[in-house]
């Protein structure tokens, strides 16, 4: 039998083709698997040694040991995001720090590996989560962030006056529990009145701009409910997508990702090129060395390009205002502080959380532009200067707060909403006490159909 097989070649005509294109193939997966181990550990090198806690001079030797929330062990390199966060002083006294820590990183890995939820208009929603510290909570509006509003005796017999509370993930409350969000503060202090009876709703998302916002505020208008005052609480992010990136301020956080999804006929090579360590290591070399050869922006582009920013910001404020008025609601609006703008007496920590000069100097001057704006004509309150006499550690990263940051927002917020805000008959008038009190988190019961 052997010496047959050996007179019949041409059984296999294409042996030596087929042997030369498996040698390709594995070539060609040695290489990749070989370049994206190599860009994994020049990625994570980079992260360690640029993190802003090997650089908080004296402090750091104390910060680099204590990142929270790894009780079974250790990371020996910094590469962890979520390192310089959770070993911020701005933890310090608070007794579940470490368990709250323990618990975020393992909700920011659920929140990587998993497809946000999509929302028309909107784009994405939030990733469902329910823990000790953070909750999301599915109500007849959906899914929100639990708000701990904190109802004096007596609201049992009166209509809580129902704020709706916008923003991006500085609204939303990451880095803090439940209890500590800008929302729950802000519920504790308007509660605090002897006749005052508040419920805060949290309708904060991670990357939105006053846009999508918008867009969120049309939908539940549409689908029957009504707030007695709607605040918008912004700024970074229209500030990043406006004048860095994609420096388009009718558009939003991953517009040139989906734009690609939506136009490429492989809808999804997108995803797979832009999780590669290799893919991220060559685009921030190109995006250096493009920024050394361009330079940076004129002056005069910035400042268009700031002006254009608020242009739209403030049309959406005509456009939130008008819906007020149509709906019978109050609405207002306050611009966010943020590290890299205002004269806060900046902590060793602090002052390493540095972005690239380039970026830093677009937010500071599209804040200049919001800044001059609310002087102008105050169709918003910016609360840039809100930490000017703060020497504590506040700040997590350049945008998101601690808990004592939070709270001192939330005080800020207070006290411009002035006096109590009346309920107004129009927005109640289509809302039943049955619809009202179905907005409170109901465990196990979806959202419900929209017309």
């Amino acid at each position: 039998m052997a010496s047959q097989s050996g007179d019949r070649p041409g059984l296999v005509p294409f042996q030596k083709f087929f042997a030369v294109l498996g040698y390709a193939v594995f070539s060609c997966l040695l290489i990749i698997t070989l370049a994206e181990g190599a860009s994994w550990i020049a990625w994570t090198f980079y992260w360690h040694f640029r993190s802003p806690l090997r650089h908080a001079g004296p402090e750091s030797g104390n910060l680099m040991k204590g990142p929270r929330g790894l009780k079974n062990h250790r990371h020996w390199l910094l590469g962890d995001p979520l390192d310089t966060a959770s070993a911020s002083p701005a933890y310090d006294g608070y007794p579940w720090a470490e368990d709250f820590w323990e618990e975020e990183r393992a909700r920011f890995a659920r929140e990587e590996d998993a497809v946000p939820p999509y929302e028309p208009f909107r784009l994405w929603g939030w990733v469902p989560w329910k823990g000790k510290f953070v909750n999301m909570d599915e109500t007849e509006m959906g899914a929100l962030r639990r708000t701990v509003n904190q109802y004096r005796p007596g609201c049992d017999h009166q209509v809580a006056k129902k704020i709706w509370f916008f923003g991006g993930s500085t609204a939303w409350g990451w880095s803090v529990p439940d209890s500590a969000t800008i929302p729950s503060y802000l519920s504790e202090k308007l509660n605090a009145g002897a006749n005052a009876c508040f419920e805060v709703l949290n309708l904060g998302m991670i990357g939105y701009v006053m846009n999508q916002e918008s867009i969120y505020l049309i939908q539940e208008l549409k689908a029957g409910w009504r707030p007695d005052v709607a605040i918008f609480y912004d700024g970074i992010n229209d500030a990043l997508v406006g004048a860095v990136s994609p420096a388009l301020p009718a558009t939003h956080y991953g517009y040139s990702e989906i734009k690609s999804k939506w136009e490429s006929r492989v809808l999804s090579w997108p995803d797979l090129v832009g999780r590669s360590y290799f893919f991220q290591v060559t685009t921030r070399l190109e995006s250096r060395i493009r920024s050394r050869v361009q330079g940076d922006l004129s002056e005069q582009a910035g400042n268009n390009l700031a002006r254009a920013t608020l242009d739209n910001y403030e049309s959406n404020v005509l456009l939130v205002q008008a819906l007020g008025k149509a709906y019978g609601f109050e609405v207002r609006f306050f611009w966010q502080p943020v590290l890299l703008f205002g004269k806060k007496p900046q902590t060793p920590i602090e002052r390493a959380l540095s972005e690239n000069q380039r970026v830093e100097k677009a937010i500071q001057v599209v804040y200049e532009e919001a800044e001059n704006r609310s002087a102008a004509r105050g169709k918003h309150v910016s609360l840039a200067h809100v930490f000017d006499q703060t020497t504590e550690t506040i700040y997590t990263d350049w945008s998101h707060l601690g808990p004592r940051g939070n709270e001192i927002v939330a005080e800020a917020i207070a006290a411009a909403l002035g006096p109590s805000p009346p309920i107004h008959a129009k927005a109640r008038a289509d809302i039943s006490v049955g619809k009202a009190n179905s907005l409170l988190p109901m465990p196990g019961r979806g959202r419900r159909p929209r017309s």
